[in-house]
């Protein structure tokens, strides 16, 4: 009897979807936009770093759809990094951009 690897459900889209919230943020972040518009992060949602950990989550997996999904978040990161800078909390075993802000 084998073991089998249990694959979570995927949701339909999901990557574009995730792809799409982390790129949104990353043009926030460029003009300067209030990260949280409101100042309620639970009132306005995901704001687009959960979306970056689910993108890591598929890049580490790796396969054919990690790398195509890296060239893709590579740029993103990039131009994130460059609008941003880091901050002193930044909270540990978390992805480095969980560690950047661009608010002053």
């Amino acid at each position: 009897m084998s073991a089998q690897r249990q694959r979570r459900p995927r949701r339909p889209g999901a990557v574009r979807s995730d792809l799409e919230a982390w790129s949104h943020l990353v043009r926030r972040a460029e003009r300067r936009e209030p990260a949280v518009p409101s100042g309620c992060p639970l009132c306005e949602g995901e704001d687009g770093l959960d979306a970056r950990d689910r993108l890591e989550a598929v890049v580490r997996r790796g396969g054919r759809q990690g790398r195509r999904l890296g060239a893709l978040v590579r740029p993103l990161d990039e131009r994130f990094e460059a609008a941003t800078v880091p901050t002193w909390d930044a909270p540990a075993g978390r992805g480095w951009w969980h560690g950047r802000t661009w608010d002053a």
